[in-house]
């Protein structure tokens, strides 16, 4: 870095800069990474609003800001102390907590909300730039390494907003056509009260809407046949944003990583500097009476102790994600000719959204669960 805070990194021939404004911490110019958009102000507002949330956790939990440990756990950003985050960890321990959370993960991929999903998706691009805002300043990234991540961030944003407008389009199609026939609200209709009934325990209730859908499946699969290229598009841009997540956590772990890597030697050297000058470490730590070396390697162990956390958790977290992506690729896309399909389909509908530039989140529709929800039916009735 140089002395007046700012470092210019060069795309194609735009400077990307990182700014340290007097009395804050210095920081990545969002607009320069992800371009002038209705996006800059979403990214300031989330930045002000995780500054709030981080003031108040500081209170409530009544401990430092080193030992505030930050969790991605389910479409959350949370802030926890230690023994918390622990204690998550220790929840996805198990065969049966692997399987909760696939099919868990997999409702969420194939069947969430669009809009959540983007609102998901930009969250945690928020915190790559924070984290990559932090190494910057504490100067635990070269600027080599922070110009191949700036670039990268980019590149891996733009092709997540291009995959989500891409998915509005097709599920809006999806809704319209499905609204043009009257089978698919009446017969989803049942099923839906079906379930009620089954879950209250109306059980006579239930058996009776069992044999009208029975009597009306035939009908309902031969229209939904009929959508199922515009259904397994939608799967497709689904599957690609459940990539674009694992990407974006790796990206979080490599930066978080490199601050493990940079405490871990200040720590080292810490020691070796009490213990050249003849001064106990360990008597140090146990007394209150701290030189001002002991407080220092305290508060840089209390800061490793979060950031192992915290890599534990994303460790976790990318594997749950990219279990997701392997059932998707595998279960439902075995069928090569229907993959082959798909993939066609989903270029096309990126291609058209970079022509019409549409926003990535307009609408909020979702398409229905014709062919999968059965098989996912089948996965949770194995446990």
């Amino acid at each position: 870095m140089n002395s007046n805070g700012i470092s210019f990194f060069r795309d194609c021939g735009n400077p990307i800069l990182f700014r340290e404004v007097e009395g804050a911490m210095a920081s990545v110019d969002i607009g320069q990474i992800f371009g002038q958009s209705e996006n800059i102000s979403a990214f300031e507002k989330q930045r002000q609003s995780w500054d709030q949330e981080s003031r108040e956790a500081v209170r409530k939990k009544k401990v430092s800001q080193d030992g505030l440990v930050r969790v991605f756990h389910e479409g959350k950003v949370l802030l926890l102390t230690a023994d918390e985050a622990a204690k998550i960890l220790q929840e996805k321990e198990g065969e049966d907590a692997a399987q909760d959370a696939l099919r868990r993960n997999l409702e969420k991929a194939l069947y969430g909300g669009s809009r959540a999903i983007a609102e998901e998706l930009r969250m945690l691009f928020f915190f790559a730039v924070q984290s990559l805002t932090e190494r910057v300043k504490d100067e635990s990234i070269s600027d080599k390494e922070a110009e191949s991540m700036t670039m990268n961030l980019r590149r891996r944003f733009n092709e997540t907003e291009e995959n989500i407008s891409a998915l509005v389009q097709v599920e809006n199609e999806l809704t319209q056509r499905k609204n043009a026939e009257p089978i698919f609200a009446a017969y989803e209709s049942k099923m839906a009260r079906m379930i009620r009934f089954k879950r209250d325990g109306q059980m006579e209730q239930a058996v009776a809407l069992a044999k009208e859908l029975e009597r009306d499946k035939k009908l309902y699969l031969l229209h939904s046949r009929a959508l199922e290229p515009l259904t397994y598009a939608s799967y497709y841009h689904r599957l690609d944003l459940q990539k674009s997540k694992s990407r974006v956590l790796k990206i979080q772990q490599q930066l978080t990583e490199m601050r493990d890597t940079v405490v871990r030697k200040v720590l080292q050297e810490l020691q070796t500097t009490l213990q050249s000058n003849g001064e106990d470490l360990q008597q140090q730590l146990a007394t209150l009476d701290h030189s001002e070396s002991a407080q220092k390697f305290l508060k840089y162990q209390q800061e490793l102790q979060k950031l192992t956390l915290e890599v534990k958790v994303l460790v976790k977290t990318i594997s749950e994600v990219d279990k997701v992506c392997r059932w998707i690729e595998t279960e439902v896309f075995k069928d090569e000719g229907i993959r082959k399909a798909a993939i066609t389909h989903a270029q096309a509908g990126k291609e058209q959204v970079k022509k019409s530039g549409e926003p990535s989140d307009k609408g909020d529709k979702q398409a229905g669960r014709m062919v999968i929800a059965e098989r996912l039916k089948e996965e949770g009735g194995k446990k």
